[in-house]
């Protein structure tokens, strides 16, 4: 199973997650990172804290708001360069919600996942594998 966060500035994240739990009530392998200010400090304590709540998973797909962005840059700063992650910013709710419904009901890994994503989004998406 694939790990997932949503991160983003104001309360994106958890606004684009309490959508998709209207599609399915709860998600154990999500986890949402909101950014409403500026302490970049509890910003990356809450990426940490993540990343241990999903270490678990085989793999991790990150969908963040905006490429270059304050919640991307700690994100990236964050990964430590494992294989394991998957960023992916540019997100919207409907790219969110495939996304995370492809990850509990198909038999496939990250990999395939993110490609299934950037081919059904291919001008919104910015990809970053680490």
């Amino acid at each position: 199973m694939i790990g997932f966060i949503i991160i983003g500035h104001g309360k994106f994240a958890s606004g684009i997650y309490s959508a998709c739990r209207s599609y399915k009530n709860n998600y154990c392998n999500v986890r949402v990172i909101d950014f409403p200010g500026n302490d970049i400090l509890k910003l990356d304590n809450s990426i940490k804290e993540a990343f241990n709540e999903l270490d678990r998973y085989d793999s991790i797909v990150v969908f963040c708001d905006l490429y270059e962005g304050s919640p991307f840059k700690s994100i990236i700063t964050n990964l430590n360069y494992n294989n394991k992650y998957i960023v992916l910013s540019g997100v919207n709710l409907p790219i969110v919600l495939e996304g995370i419904t492809i990850g509990q009901y198909k038999k496939c890994d990250a990999y395939n996942l993110v490609k299934i994503l950037k081919k059904q989004f291919p001008e919104t998406l910015y990809l970053n594998i680490s």
